[in-house]
């Protein structure tokens, strides 16, 4: 069975559905530095999500940061 989205996942794309639909009527001066910029930040917030969702902490790698933690208190 397929588990659903992360709403900060689904709330992503929103983000960049709307960058892309307010940004398609842009005057021509400012869509090549401006608009590409949004829209360039937008894709990259959606992906960046989707790498963080595909890690897997073991439970080895959660022992050792809470060591780690532990040692610098």
């Amino acid at each position: 069975m397929r588990q659903p989205e992360l709403l900060v996942i689904t709330k992503a794309k929103d983000l960049c559905s709307y960058v892309f639909t307010i940004t398609e009527k842009s005057p021509r001066r400012c869509r090549f530095t401006l608009v590409s910029r949004m829209q360039n930040l937008a894709m990259d917030a959606r992906e960046n999500l989707y790498r963080a969702n595909d890690v897997y902490i073991s439970d080895v790698n959660r022992q050792q940061a809470r060591e780690k933690r532990l040692e610098l208190q």
